[in-house]
């Protein structure tokens, strides 16, 4: 994607949710709960903590008022897409979106994640031309419009997707 290329938000998320659900297919739901070190994360709590972040900064959309003014920056989309993406720059989850084991199985992560992905995608839908016009507050890039948020949500699922691909 290019600066230049207005991101099809929808589309996006759908794209992340089946490159997030097709790395979690790889594993074996007798490995979701194993660490590979003591201090990483397993593959349920990466589904744990996609998922609740997932809910949170959607959450902070859906409460969101809609500004009289607002437009897309491509720019900015992307250039947070590229950020987000880019494994070798580690970032520190939030303590409330660290895993606490709410999760028991690998196929109640998957409904769960599943479940979190469709409201996300039925808000996009739903509210599109608001988009723009909705703020929101994210911990790494600080003020972002409803657009620039659902590419955090999208490019987050990107992101951990990798991350457990690197555990199969």
């Amino acid at each position: 994607m290019t600066p230049e290329t207005s991101i099809d938000i929808v589309a996006l998320l759908e794209e992340s949710r089946a490159g997030f659900e097709a790395a979690i297919e790889a594993v074996a739901p007798e490995r979701a709960g194993m660490k590979p070190e003591p201090e990483a994360w397993s593959v349920l709590e990466i589904i744990e903590h996609v998922t609740i972040s997932e809910r949170a900064l959607l959450g902070q959309l859906m409460r969101s008022e809609v500004a009289e003014s607002g437009r897309r920056n491509p720019a900015r989309e992307s250039q947070v897409d590229t950020a987000i993406r880019n494994r070798a720059a580690k970032v520190e989850a939030p303590e409330r979106a660290r895993p606490a084991g709410r999760f028991e199985t690998l196929d109640i992560a998957k409904r769960q994640y599943a479940a979190a992905r469709a409201q996300t995608i039925q808000f996009a839908c739903d509210r599109a031309a608001e988009l723009p016009r909705l703020s929101g507050q994210h911990m790494r890039f600080g003020p972002v419009n409803g657009v620039e948020m659902l590419v955090i949500i999208a490019s987050h699922s990107h992101r951990h997707a990798a991350q457990i691909r690197e555990r199969v």
